[in-house]
């Protein structure tokens, strides 16, 4: 069950219409129904959860203390409306009379505004064609800037412009300069390296002539010594060759001594060699046999053929 309490509304209600000016009318009029429920709620606390008829009772009290106090708020916001409406209509009827007096003076002084702006703007294009020629006019206040202050900035702008371009003239011809010194220098480098060749190239003529003339000097003396060199072999040779002959005429005797005393041997080892040739084959029955018979003729003919080599060899025949 809710738990009910004995209510005071003075000061909260107080509180509530502070500062209004029907403040007095209505804590009267809620007064009437703050105390009313005050009294009622107070009987209302000794209401028992088995006495639905006298709960009925308070209920239909409170109702009633609801319903009068609906209609007095009704009552007294109606007058409210009416006071707010009234407002309403006296300060549109304010504003309609204000409006184009209001406007007007706005015209007036937004026209000023602009004429403002179009001189500021004038003075700023101005003033940006005459600092253009020497710096970015971008980034200065002209439109702001007084008169003395411009000239000023366009006397330092411009002596800084001509300090500028008088320094890049004097870069310019100290470079051309410059350019020149270093081309006199190379030429004085290039007719002096000129020079040294020359010097150098009449040296190493001078030297090669020597070493040529040398050079002859040399391959005369070689010849000489290769002519002479020559002619002791050629005389060696012509020895040589008495020598050689002498020693083939000593060494055809010997052989022929040799195969003279080897001739019987020589002649028993071909009779000899002769008989073995001459001895009759065997008739071979199969294809291995023949084979065989015909590997062994092989083999006793190149027998036979270095045998009659050694038989010659004996006797000095080739």
């Amino acid at each position: 069950m809710t738990e009910l309490v004995v209510i005071e509304f003075e000061k909260p209600l107080a509180k509530v219409v502070e500062g209004i000016a029907e403040a007095e009318r209505i804590s009267a009029t809620f007064g009437t129904h703050f105390r009313a429920l005050r009294a009622e709620l107070a009987v209302a606390m000794g209401v028992g959860p088995n006495d639905p008829g006298k709960a009925r009772a308070v209920r239909l009290v409170l109702k009633n203390i609801r319903c009068a106090a609906e209609n007095d708020r009704k009552a007294l916001k109606e007058g409210s409306l009416r006071t707010g409406k009234a407002i309403d209509g006296a300060n549109a009827l304010l504003l309609h009379l204000l409006a184009p007096a209001e406007e007007a003076m706005r015209e007036i002084e937004e026209a000023e505004e602009r004429r403002e702006a179009a001189r500021k703007l004038a003075l700023i294009n101005e003033r940006s064609a005459l600092l253009t020629p020497f710096c970015d006019p971008r980034h200065f206040a002209l439109g702001d800037m007084p008169p003395e202050q411009f000239a000023g900035l366009l006397a330092g702008q411009r002596a800084a412009h001509e300090a500028s371009v008088a320094a890049a003239a004097k870069a310019k011809a100290d470079a051309e300069q410059a350019e020149r010194d270093k081309a006199a220098a190379e030429d004085r480098d290039k007719a002096e390296r000129n020079r040294l060749w020359l010097e150098g190239k009449a040296a190493r003529d001078a030297l090669a002539a020597e070493q040529q003339k040398a050079a002859a000097e040399r391959a005369e003396a070689q010849r000489k010594i290769d002519s002479a060199n020559a002619e002791a072999a050629r005389l060696r040779r012509e020895q040589e060759a008495r020598d050689q002959t002498e020693r083939n005429r000593v060494a055809t005797e010997q052989r022929r001594a040799a195969a003279a005393a080897a001739a019987p041997d020589a002649e028993k080892l071909g009779d000899w060699m002769l008989a073995v040739a001459a001895m009759p084959r065997p008739e071979m029955q199969t294809d291995a046999g023949r084979a065989a018979f015909d590997e062994i003729m092989s083999r006793f003919n190149r027998f036979f053929e270095q045998s009659m080599v050694a038989v010659d060899a004996l006797t000095g025949e080739k």
